[in-house]
């Protein structure tokens, strides 16, 4: 596991011929690099800080971190246009009774969701949809062949307009965990309407460990992460599915979830 930064700002002459000094080549103007969390990092943190450059943190995980996990956090790297009807996908597909219009938290789907058109899939396996990251939709040969037998269930997906079901993709069933997520001291917002809260994105290090085991092959953390008026539940699979994943080359991203504490 490394530690990377991804640096940003709009940088001046005196500036670009200092970072030279940290073998750090960018030019005047806009300019983002990135350099490893090392000692030139720590060298150059204050100087970052006080030129008002942005700092994003991120972590490249090696083979054995993600092999050796017991569970992963994914997310399809595929957003697939937006759900139907766009003005009111939510009133449409969603019980939003104890939905919070401020933070986001709250929706339960009450109905399937709806896709403008079948999916182009080519060699893909997964997509999510603009503005629902913690769903998933597999395309339906897939499904049969490496999820069903798993006893994970789906739910059939429209097309909108033809107001029928698609041939091509279903939507999996996702439960939600059993056990909480170990998140003290993780950053977090409260909202000021509901008062519910949710975490804000962890990008530094393995994802937060489970307080109890949890044996489903795929599941949702109970938890909401996001900000401003975007929240999501996190989609967890276990290790057997990571490594069918794998093989199969499904284009999702994962973040390893370190063990049980």
């Amino acid at each position: 596991m490394k530690i990377k930064h991804q640096i940003s700002n709009l940088w001046n002459e005196g500036q670009v011929e200092y970072l030279k000094n940290y073998g750090l080549n960018i030019k005047t103007g806009h300019d983002v690099f990135q350099m490893d969390e090392d000692d030139n990092y720590f060298k150059l943190k204050e100087m970052l800080a006080r030129w008002g450059a942005s700092d994003w943190v991120g972590t490249v995980f090696d083979k054995n971190d993600l092999k050796n996990a017991e569970h992963l956090n994914i997310l399809s790297k595929w957003l697939n246009d937006y759900p139907q009807p766009e003005n009111n996908y939510k009133e449409t597909c969603f019980d939003l009774s104890n939905y919070c219009s401020d933070c986001g938290i709250g929706k339960v789907q009450k109905a399937p969701l709806r896709l403008k058109r079948d999916p182009n899939w080519g060699k893909k396996q997964t997509f999510s949809l603009n503005w629902i990251l913690d769903e998933i939709f597999v395309r339906k040969d897939y499904y049969d062949e490496v999820l069903k037998p798993l006893g994970v269930d789906s739910m059939e997906v429209m097309l909108h307009k033809k107001d029928t079901p698609s041939e091509t993709t279903v939507q999996l069933k996702i439960p939600v965990s059993n056990s909480e997520l170990e998140l003290l001291g993780y950053p977090m917002e409260e909202c000021t309407s509901c008062r519910r809260k949710k975490y804000l994105p962890i990008t530094r290090g393995f994802f937060p460990n489970f307080m109890l085991e949890e044996h489903l092959s795929i599941f949702k953390s109970k938890e909401y992460f996001g900000s401003g008026g975007a929240a999501d539940n996190k989609i967890i699979v276990s290790n057997q599915l990571y490594k069918m994943f794998s093989k199969d080359r499904v284009n999702v991203a994962y973040h390893p979830i370190k063990g049980l504490i």
